[in-house]
């Protein structure tokens, strides 16, 4: 989707139009629109350049969000009405979409398939340059609980962190 600058100004030119109470047809309105935009200088016609660019990343980014959300819905496995039913607890795994946070949440989903192969988990990739993992707990009546969450540069290799992990797990698994 291109965004044009102008457009931009012709919306502004607009509202400025009807804030001040002037009514003018459609095609005088553009043809107004396009005088007062020749005669901006560079400086302020940067200004619907840089949102016209803005609101093109914007919609990039809300693109990439449906696209991942998209991959997320593949991903996830579909429970039966029936097996929901039996599926008491299950698990979300959020992390930021970088290889070190992915590596991350491939280490925490391997954990909590050591510590129950029937588990449901589900991951979440978010667009950002936060560079967190976070590992939610959600019960069956679909309240959640935050069971770990670290940050990139938070190992979490050391076996003592590993224990824990597998005890906090544990302790949300058996109330």
């Amino acid at each position: 989707m291109n965004f044009d600058p102008f457009n931009l100004f012709f919306e502004e030119f607009k509202y400025k139009l009807k804030k001040h109470n002037i009514s003018c047809p459609h095609p005088d309105t553009e043809q107004l629109a396009r005088k007062e935009w020749e005669q901006l200088n560079q400086q302020e016609k940067h200004r619907f350049l840089y949102m016209a660019n803005r609101q093109e990343e914007a919609y990039l980014n809300f693109q990439n969000i449906i696209t991942i959300n998209q991959e997320n819905s593949k991903i996830a496995k579909k429970l039966s009405k029936q097996d929901s039913k039996f599926q008491k607890y299950h698990f979300q795994i959020n992390y930021c979409k970088t290889n070190d946070c992915e590596s991350l949440a491939d280490f925490i989903e391997e954990e909590l398939y050591n510590v129950n192969k029937t588990l449901k988990v589900e991951r979440y990739a978010l667009t950002g340059n936060f560079g967190a993992v976070s590992l939610f707990g959600i019960q069956e009546k679909r309240q959640s609980v935050l069971i770990w969450h670290t940050l990139i540069n938070g190992s979490l290799h050391l076996k003592s962190q590993i224990k824990h992990l597998r005890e906090k797990i544990l302790k949300f698994l058996t109330p």
